[in-house]
């Protein structure tokens, strides 16, 4: 009796696998269809790229980055990666930032950052270099052409300070980043820039690591690090203004912003 019953019972479970063997190849035969179909569809001219709207930058950086995307046009919606071509545009060292986006059927919208200079960079005789707030160098313009410039000039100073305004030692190219060491000078000429504080034209960073400020004559005025920069720079240019006449102190620390000293006689210690 017992023995029936689990022939019984072996015998339903059998029609039971065979049923859902069965559906299983059913529904995979049906999943298969539908995907080929959507495949299909998803393939058809409706949905390969027809227009690529650009955002943010200027005219002729939205020019040079349409140039570049044109051959977007007319390809699958669906084969273009996101992240590749926003990889592809960061290559320009022009562009700080890069965001694209899908809109079915057939558009995509590109938006794109623009790098700022804050400061140039002496790297030859002839020529300064345009750097941005992460030290990033995406122009190099004759220094005739600077002369009116409102931007800070970064200086490595020597023994003789100001007077002798190094020239950078590393060789630079487009997209390269300056070394470490500049970052901090780099920062307070952000701040000079943002803020338009312009009673200073130079920005040195000294052997030790100290800030200097320059208004390109006998005057300095010492920042010793870049922190506290906007309260520093502010106490540096009423300083100027109040000490820069001719027979007055020529050289400000405020290394303390709570304690600024005045000295008549300038140079870095």
């Amino acid at each position: 009796m017992m023995h029936g019953k689990i022939k019984q019972r072996r015998a339903w479970v059998l029609r039971r696998a065979k049923r859902f063997r069965r559906y299983l190849f059913t529904g995979s035969l049906g999943a298969m269809i539908l995907a080929g179909g959507v495949y299909g569809v998803a393939q058809t001219p409706i949905f390969d790229v027809r227009e690529v709207a650009l955002s943010g930058g200027s005219v002729g950086v939205r020019a040079l980055v349409d140039a570049q995307v044109k051959t977007l046009i007319g390809k699958n919606i669906f084969s273009v990666s996101s992240k590749e071509v926003a990889s592809a545009l960061m290559r320009s060292p022009l562009l700080s930032e890069v965001s694209v986006k899908k809109h079915l059927p057939s558009s995509l919208e590109i938006h794109v950052g623009v790098r700022v200079p804050v400061a140039t960079l002496r790297v030859s005789n002839s020529h300064l270099a345009e750097v941005s707030s992460d030290g990033t160098v995406f122009t190099q313009v004759p220094i005739s052409a600077t002369s009116s410039s409102p931007l800070p000039e970064l200086c490595v100073l020597g023994s003789s300070g100001f007077g002798n305004c190094s020239l950078y030692q590393d060789p630079l190219s487009i997209g390269d980043k300056v070394q470490p060491y500049l970052l901090a000078a780099i920062s307070v000429a952000r701040e000079m820039t943002s803020s338009e504080l312009n009673a200073y034209r130079y920005v040195g960073v000294s052997i030790s690591g100290d800030l200097y400020l320059s208004d390109g004559g006998d005057f300095v005025c010492k920042l010793g690090s870049a922190s506290d920069a906007s309260a520093k720079l502010r106490i540096c240019d009423a300083m100027k203004l109040t000490f820069g006449s001719k027979g007055g102190p020529s050289y400000v620390d405020v290394t303390s912003p709570s304690n600024p000293t005045a000295e008549p006689t300038s140079w870095i210690s």
